[in-house]
């Protein structure tokens, strides 16, 4: 445990190595009303709990790369709940000194946990990693209109009207030769990049419980672990569907499969300045320019499709709750 003092008043940290949790930190204000900052990292939980019970596992940055168990890993991922931080805290304030004295703490002074900021991560590994980049580089350029008010309301399942505050933009950031996409919602951001050239890592950082209509307590910590995870599952999807039309087609208009071929049907809307025809044979190029146009679309077996094979840990990341004091 590494401590820093504070120098006119300014906040303390304390720099700790819990057993269950791994390293992790707390930060206390000098003035009141004494807040403190609790940073813990979910991978790391992870990986200690991986090391505790003896089984095997290849660390990534921030993550986990290989694992002799990946459904024992994600159990433990899903069990870090609330109670566990909370208890994370309550322990090390027993340990630690910190601005409520025994005292204070007797009167009734102590401190409440809420939710500052949580980072949700899902992490694919790729078994190709190299074949992973020219992809997921695909994926930016196939998608950079994803930060889109219609494209985001799907995403994060909310709707988007004029009135939604923030900046609705698609950016992609290079940091040296890796790029990364991101998608703003409010103060929520979403970030995807190829991680250390092995994985593809999407990640919800929610800043604002607000956002979704969510209290800031800790409690509320599974009602925002779901929103966090399902963005994540969405942006793939949505991903997904735009970078193979033919799957867009089956999950928006519905499909059927006889003698061979494959029929996709659909009713386009009428409009006033042009009628669609009865039926229509069509090349992919101009399935994509025109979909609202055509009645059916059918397309027999024999062509190829490139995909990647993946496996995946899904980990909670972080949460950096903010501990106001009571009174």
């Amino acid at each position: 445990m590494n401590r820093t003092l504070n120098i006119d008043g300014e906040p303390f940290l304390y720099f700790c190595v819990d057993r269950e949790f791994g390293p992790f930190f707390l930060k206390f204000c000098t003035y009141f009303p004494y807040n403190a900052k609790l940073c813990l990292n979910g991978h790391e939980y992870a990986k200690q709990q991986l090391a505790k019970k003896g089984i095997g596992f290849k660390a990534l940055d921030n993550g986990v790369l290989e694992c002799d168990d990946p459904k024992r890993l994600q159990a433990i991922c899903d069990g870090l709940s609330a109670e566990k931080i909370d208890a994370l805290l309550r322990k090390w304030l027993r340990l630690l000194p910190h601005p409520f004295s025994a005292a204070a703490r007797k009167a009734g002074y102590r401190y409440q946990v809420s939710i500052l900021q949580a980072e949700f991560s899902f992490t694919q590994v790729l078994d190709r990693p190299v074949t992973g980049r020219v992809f997921f580089e695909e994926v930016i350029r196939e998608n950079l209109d994803i930060g889109r008010p219609g494209q985001v309301q799907l995403i994060f399942d909310r709707r988007v009207t004029a009135r939604t505050p923030g900046r609705f933009r698609t950016r992609v950031i290079t940091d040296g030769v890796v790029p990364s996409l991101h998608v703003d919602y409010k103060n929520t951001r979403i970030k995807q990049y190829h991680k250390e050239g092995r994985a593809l890592r999407t990640e919800t950082t929610i800043n604002n419980t607000r956002d979704f209509g969510i209290g800031k307590l800790l409690k509320n910590l599974p009602a925002l672990r779901q929103v966090g995870f399902q963005a994540n599952r969405r942006l793939l999807d949505v991903q997904r569907v735009s970078h193979d039309c033919a799957i867009g087609e089956d999950a928006m208009f519905g499909a059927k499969r006889a003698n061979g071929c494959l029929t996709r049907w659909f009713v386009p809307p009428r409009s006033k300045d042009r009628e669609p025809q009865p039926s229509a044979s069509v090349t992919s190029a101009y399935r994509r320019s025109l979909p609202y146009w055509l009645y059916s679309v059918s397309s027999c077996e024999g062509s190829t499709t490139a995909k990647c094979v993946c496996s995946w840990h899904n980990c909670w990341v972080s949460t950096l709750p903010n501990i106001p004091s009571e009174g």
